[in-house]
């Protein structure tokens, strides 16, 4: 069946009809995230409005069925039902890959009498919206002469109260048992939201938007929710709110979202519609204090004037791509909001601390109030700077939320004091980014370059505590034979280019005569000799570099710098490795060695054992179990590696790699499990973001080289791809890796058992990295 998506402005587009068969009118809006449409479809946020999801392939992973976890919150729906007025995509995908999935999207849609229309030219409608602004549009039903069923003027949901619709009407209490207590104003919250506070510890009361909660008695803090509309019509809901800051002794407040927004006008802040709102699961954030960005969600069209701000309050965060603001902070007083969603459901959840940071704020205010002391305390913003920075504790979900320590400061001394927020059982399929600080990840002269030299040519400074030097060595790739790809010409052509930006001057030792990094004008100089160690210190004698970048020449540039370091040679000329330092190349490297530091951060990884010899690795493969994998440490390319299914192709396998290498790990078969992999970049400053994501088309066991890869994965749903999404941040803090590199999984298809595979810190995808 034909439908169209008609605009105000008279733009058209027609499409074909999948989920209800009915009209639908509202605001339209995109929204640019790859994974999450289950969620974002019951957020009530997009309440009345046609949301426009520009990823092209929509419905992969199907519709799970509705469970409730233990507080009684559906998971994976944001509420009880889809909220949205009709959904927009470019192709919808009917068959579902996924073992969590009970029914389709369209079938979905189809019982919550919501509308669809695939085969539209989504990049086309988002310009429109992009230079125009937000429309008003309508989903019309094409009849069999070709006009619209039932065609209706266009219809503005902002003139309504959304709020008033989405709310809950009485009162009611989640998580009972929680020792804190907070009142939580619903303005269309999400369920993600109330998981967050309940794994924190909190007994929430959920209030509707108009609820008096100046009158409640015996709370520990306030929070306001997200939600739909225009800010400016819950009049009553920011008169409430005003009265509640002006009352002495105020509990701790936390708004998102809409609940930034009304935090806002009831400080005297105001609020102005935007252009097209930010929607999306991608958008960078600079924390004001510490100039450090994070990858938040997002979901609003309206945002805080800044400059209307008063002298109390002060910038939280701010919109790195457009410039808005995205948190406010009291200077003194324990009350913040952010216009961002730290709960995510869709996205990541870099920033889901916040909430820890409020009830610490929370459970500081009812300490104080049951000793009597109404004075004092932790700024919030101080603990927010301490969250961001890692010197405090980040995560909600699991033991973390009961060992807080708290700094209470009297008379100059601090003392520790370790409050118990409940008995809250850990659930094994939530996860949270950390933002850890750990020697692993202090930046030293290995990761970053030394301080200049007295000789540095004028121009060439330090940034932000990064010492730029004055010559670096840059390893390419080994040699190519006919009809190789040179796939690492791209990454260290980018790596040349950036350096020269710099002022830096760049020393290439590439044996590639055919090659972009060797073409006359990129590099300073350039020698056309084998990566190997001789020949690699010949030129770190003669050139005398003060820095050596080992990441872009492949597994040759490595096992190249490996070696350099243990002979000395990189110490006894001052070559300080750029990047990844050398131990952490070698704990990627080593497979053995890789599984414990996973263990360190209760990560998973295949069983397996090393093996020095044949022997060792038949008496490996005999107790982990037939079939195996075999993995030839420091190999190029999987060489000498493969799947052994009894002893004899164990004990053929084993000669083979050990032809190659010293060290063997047999690891216990996944073969059929899902293969992912992320591309992630950390800098030397602890920011850190994945690129994109991949997935192989087939099943694990077939080999990279010959397998099909997808980028970005399409049958992973929002759960499991923020779960890796998190464990790869997780790994590579914990690593020390500084720059790029890609970290790979073995997904199990039929559940959310995960393993982690020796991460690669070649840009292995230098394609997708383009």
């Amino acid at each position: 069946m034909t439908a169209r998506l008609v605009l105000e402005d008279g733009s058209v587009f027609t499409g074909t009809l999948f989920g209800a068969a009915r009209n639908a009118p509202g605001e339209v809006v995109f929204q640019t995230g790859m994974v999450g449409y289950v969620e974002s479809l019951t957020d009530p946020s997009y309440c009345h409005q046609i949301l426009t999801l520009t990823y092209p392939l929509i419905g992969n992973y199907g519709v799970p069925a509705k469970k409730e976890d233990r507080y009684g919150l559906l998971e994976t729906f944001e509420s009880s039902r889809i909220h949205a007025a009709a959904l927009v995509v470019g192709c919808h995908g009917d068959e579902t890959s996924h073992w969590e999935a009970v029914q389709s999207l369209s079938d979905w849609m189809k019982e919550e009498g919501v509308p669809g229309i695939s085969g539209i030219d989504t990049r086309a409608l988002t310009k429109i919206i992009r230079e125009r602004g937000t429309l008003l549009g309508r989903v019309e039903v094409v009849t069999k002469g070709g006009g619209g069923e039932g065609e209706r003027e266009f219809w503005d949901p902002n003139k309504v109260n959304l709020t008033a619709i989405v709310s809950c009407k009485v009162p009611r209490v989640i998580n009972p048992g929680g020792t804190v207590s907070v009142v939580a104003v619903d303005c269309g919250i999400k369920n993600n939201q109330l998981r967050c506070l309940a794994d924190c510890g909190a007994r929430i009361k959920l209030v509707p938007w108009n609820h008096d909660f100046t009158s409640e008695k015996g709370i520990d803090g306030l929070f306001l929710s997200n939600g739909p509309g225009d800010p400016a019509m819950l009049t009553e809901t920011v008169s409430r709110l005003k009265a509640y800051l002006s009352l002495p002794h105020t509990p701790p407040v936390f708004g998102i979202c809409m609940g930034h927004a009304l935090l806002s006008q009831a400080i005297g802040a105001s609020i102005f519609k935007m252009k097209y709102g930010n929607r999306g699961h991608n958008q960078p954030c600079l924390h004001d204090d510490s100039g450090r960005c994070f990858i938040t969600t997002q979901n609003h069209g309206f945002a805080v004037d800044v400059t209307s701000l008063s002298s109390d309050w002060s910038v939280l965060f701010t919109n790195a791509n457009d410039g808005t603001n995205e948190g406010i902070v009291h200077k003194t007083m324990p009350y913040f909001s952010v216009q961002f969603h730290p709960e995510a459901m869709a996205g990541p959840q870099d920033l889901e601390g916040l909430f820890n940071v409020f009830l610490r704020a929370c459970f500081e205010f009812k300490s104080r109030s049951e000793q009597g002391d109404e004075e004092g305390g932790v700024p919030v913003r101080c603990m927010i700077d301490d969250f961001v920075s890692g010197r405090g504790q980040q995560r909600c979900h699991g033991e973390e939320h009961r060992d807080w320590v708290i700094l209470e400061r009297k008379n100059g001394e601090t003392e520790e004091i370790t409050p118990n927020l409940g008995e809250v059982t850990p659930t094994p399929e939530k996860f949270t980014t950390t933002v850890t600080s750990s020697e692993k990840i202090t930046p030293t002269p290995e990761k970053v370059a030394k301080t200049p030299r007295e000789d540095t040519p004028v121009g060439v400074g330090v940034e932000r505590g990064c010492g730029l030097p004055r010559k670096v060595l840059v390893l390419g790739s080994g040699g190519l034979s006919i009809g190789q790809a040179g796939e690492f010409d791209y990454s260290g052509s980018q790596a040349i280019k950036a350096l020269r930006e710099e002022g830096i001057q760049t020393v290439l030792i590439n044996p590639n005569i055919a090659t972009v990094q060797t073409a006359k004008g990129l590099a300073d100089k350039v020698y056309f000799l084998p990566i190997t160690p001789d020949y690699v210190t010949e030129v770190i004698m003669n050139e005398r570099p003060d820095g050596i970048l080992l990441s872009f020449g492949g597994q040759t540039a490595l096992n190249c710098g490996v070696e350099l370091q243990h002979s000395g040679v990189l110490s006894r000329y001052s070559v300080a490795v750029l990047g990844t330092p050398v131990d952490s190349i070698i704990l990627t490297e080593d497979r053995q060695k890789f599984a414990e530091e996973l263990a360190k951060i209760s990560e998973p990884v295949a069983p397996s054992r090393a093996a020095y010899s044949v022997a060792e690795a038949v008496e490996a493969g005999e107790a982990l179990g037939y079939p195996v994998l075999v993995r030839a440490a420091f190999a190029l390319g999987g060489l000498g590696s493969g799947f052994a299914t009894n002893r004899s192709e164990l004990e053929n396998l084993a000669q083979a790699a050990f032809a190659h290498t010293k060290q063997v790990l047999i690891d216990k078969s996944l073969q059929g499990w899902k293969e992912i992999e992320y591309e992630v970049v950390r800098d030397c400053h602890d920011n850190c973001i994945t690129v994109c994501n991949m997935e192989n088309v087939d099943p694990l066991g077939i080999h990279t080289g010959e397998s099909i890869v997808v980028a970005p994965s399409q049958t992973l749903t929002n759960i499991e791809y923020n779960l890796l999404r998190s464990v790869a941040i997780k790994t590579v803090r914990h690593l020390g890796v500084v720059g790029e590199c890609n970290i790979q999984y073995a997904l199990n298809p039929d559940s959310r058992q995960v393993c982690t595979a020796p991460l690669s810190l070649l840009p292995f995808h230098p394609l997708v990295s383009q």
